[in-house]
């Protein structure tokens, strides 16, 4: 058998490195809007409303995940005494979420900065996971290990994301980081089994105690949660606009 010459392994390269900077188009789910459009906040929440169904089914043309349910691999909570870590999370609800903004319902972008902020509201967030958790939650003692579930109710997560374009080859490409993730839950319920080694008098009075004081509770977990849902908006975005041109999403 010949042997490659360098020439020939030059070329190799040079055809890996086109097939891996070539362009796409974005899924036909999603539209751009004009930065020049006066109405650009309306134009990306109308947008992004419209994408929602087709984002959480998934998309295995781009290895887009579906979203409804959502795995999630690890939560960890780790301040103010309190040491509490959710591995194998699964999230239900998210099919029902819908693009608002904080300011009455309108997304807003800002494109001489770019940047768009906007939120994402669910009336139900429904949380599965397994737990280790130590440490205290106000003055009350936390210890166990087992299965958990979190209902969050009427969640609020306000996004701000910032984008630019990026050369790579002789096109330029858009880059979308999310920059910021925080955010208000109306209700958490919280169930933990098998706290204090399965001590059913302290487990279930335990459980009672952390429900009834849920808002202390979201104070302590919340930060975290917000975080991971940064995270996991990053990833979207990543899949989405992988390979696409600027001037495909954000239009003159």
């Amino acid at each position: 058998m010949r042997r490659c010459t360098r020439s020939t392994l030059l070329l190799l390269l040079l055809l890996c490195a086109a097939h891996l900077t070539r362009c796409r188009d974005l899924p036909q789910y999603i539209k751009a809007c004009s930065e020049k459009d006066p109405n650009m906040s309306e134009c990306a929440l109308k947008n992004g409303r419209a994408a929602i169904p087709y984002v959480v089914k998934g998309d295995p043309s781009i290895k887009l995940l579906p979203q409804d349910p959502l795995k999630v691999t690890e939560i960890v909570v780790d301040e103010k005494g309190l040491k509490f870590t959710m591995r194998d999370v699964v999230i239900r609800g998210e099919a029902k979420g819908d693009l608002q903004d904080a300011r009455c319902g309108e997304s807003r972008s800002f494109p001489s900065e770019r940047r768009l902020e906007l939120d994402v509201w669910f009336p139900v967030l429904d949380m599965s996971f397994k737990y280790n958790v130590s440490g205290k939650v106000l003055v009350l003692p936390l210890d166990g290990a087992g299965t958990g579930t979190m209902k969050l109710e009427n969640v609020t997560i306000h996004y701000k994301i910032n984008y630019e374009p990026y050369r790579n080859g002789d096109t330029d490409h858009i880059k979308a980081t999310v920059a910021q993730s925080r955010g208000e839950i109306g209700h958490m319920a919280l169930n933990l089994q098998n706290l204090f080694n399965g001590d059913k008098f302290l487990g279930d009075n335990t459980n009672k105690v952390l429900n009834e004081n849920w808002e202390v509770l979201v104070g302590d977990v919340g930060p975290a949660m917000f975080e991971s849902f940064r995270a996991v908006a990053q990833n979207l975005v990543d899949t989405i606009f992988d390979g696409v041109p600027y001037r495909k999403v954000i239009l003159e």
